[in-house]
């Protein structure tokens, strides 16, 4: 018997989407059926993934994007349509951390750059995409929160800033739509084994391996989380089994929060 597809014939954008979890999830969504647009500013890691995608049988485009540039976010938009003319499927999964500092310590650029990247990247983008989805009367929308939205983290005055935002962010976003037929919410990982937080690791100790013990005694369930398991709670949200729930923010961090 076979299963049932979950985005079957839905076109999804996948922001962010060369490696980790928006790799991942890319890979998930077109294994699901979705046609994906693969939207990131890494040319040749982009184009492997779209490669990838097609030679597994399913569908996609790579389109260059810079998530934080209106201009370039409209061109993704635009080729989308001209593509496959409507857009189902958002999943906002930019975001960066690694540049750290209290409020005193960090440099008011460094701020601003992690504000831009972590939380104006998903409303610039949703700006675009939305009146499309508008046009249909149906949309769902996946923004990358963290659960450094819900804890505090010395030293990551920005990245929690930022994260908190893209959490209340989806709450408004959940409410301005609800009625027009658009979902909006939002995954929150912690730890998650990709190539950014193994770069954060190697670049905040010189005993790498020291530090992943530590943050590893942290995790309830004594383990990081893989790309997969992050991209398997953006399929749901994405998908019309999570039809009437919007406005959430599914945490995924091994039970962190819950201590």
């Amino acid at each position: 018997m076979c299963s049932i597809l979950r985005l079957k014939d839905k076109v999804a954008i996948v922001t962010a989407s060369s490696r980790g979890i928006g790799r991942a999830s890319a890979l998930l969504f077109a294994k699901e059926g979705a046609k994906v647009v693969v939207a990131t500013r890494d040319e040749n890691a982009g184009q492997e993934v779209a490669k990838e995608i097609k030679s597994q049988g399913g569908e996609a485009i790579f389109v260059k994007t810079d998530a934080t540039n209106a201009a370039s976010i409209q061109r993704m938009v635009q080729t989308t349509l001209e593509r496959y003319g409507r857009i189902d499927v958002l999943f906002n999964n930019l975001g960066y951390f690694g540049t750290s500092g209290t409020v005193v310590d960090l440099k008011e650029e460094d701020w601003d750059y992690m504000i831009k990247v972590n939380l104006k990247s998903t409303y610039l983008v949703s700006k675009y995409v939305v009146p499309e989805m508008l046009k249909a009367g149906k949309g769902s929308i996946v923004n990358m929160a963290s659960e450094c939205a819900f804890v505090g983290a010395a030293g990551e005055s920005a990245y929690c800033a930022a994260k908190a935002g893209v959490v209340l962010l989806t709450k408004a976003m959940a409410l301005d739509y609800a009625a027009k037929g658009i979902r909006v919410n939002a995954v929150a990982p912690s730890n998650i084994e990709t190539p950014m937080f193994n770069k954060y690791i190697e670049g905040h100790t010189d005993n790498p391996q020291q530090l992943r013990n530590e943050v590893l005694k942290m995790m309830p369930m004594q383990r990081f989380g893989k790309p997969e398991e992050i991209a398997a709670v953006a399929l749901f949200l994405a998908s019309d089994e999570a039809s009437y729930i919007t406005g959430t923010t599914i945490i995924a961090d091994s039970g962190f929060t819950s201590q």
